[in-house]
């Protein structure tokens, strides 16, 4: 889980300047390890503990790489001015479709698993 925590870390410090905060870490880190500590209170059963963390996995791999596309794309077109968001580093997966499209297919899996896990 605190792996999950830093990829979410590491890939939002991309989009902001200057060095990680020690508060941002620690942050991140809470974000990932918290959702199956507050379920295990509920819930004694280890498997469906980790079923659940599995969806914020979902959400880590999925929605936030989608989300952080679409919004670098729109701080690059505002603060460079630029027509093309196209960068050294960009390639098939980066192009304007498929922000939205992951964003789409990663909300639709994380919600289809989490009403299939409520309704067992």
């Amino acid at each position: 889980m605190l792996d999950m925590g830093n990829t979410q870390q590491n890939d939002i410090d991309c989009q902001s300047a200057g060095p990680p905060l020690r508060v941002k870490t620690v942050g991140f880190r809470l974000l990932a390890a918290v959702p199956p500590l507050v379920v295990a209170v509920f819930v004694r059963d280890l498997g469906r503990i980790s079923e659940y963390a599995g969806t914020v996995g979902i959400v880590i791999t999925l929605v936030f790489p989608a989300l952080l596309n679409l919004r670098s794309r729109t701080l690059m077109k505002e603060v460079f001015q630029l027509d093309s968001a196209r960068t050294y580093y960009s390639n098939e997966l980066s192009r304007k479709r498929y922000g939205p499209v992951n964003l789409i297919i990663g909300l639709g899996l994380f919600f289809y698993i989490l009403v299939n896990l409520l309704m067992e």
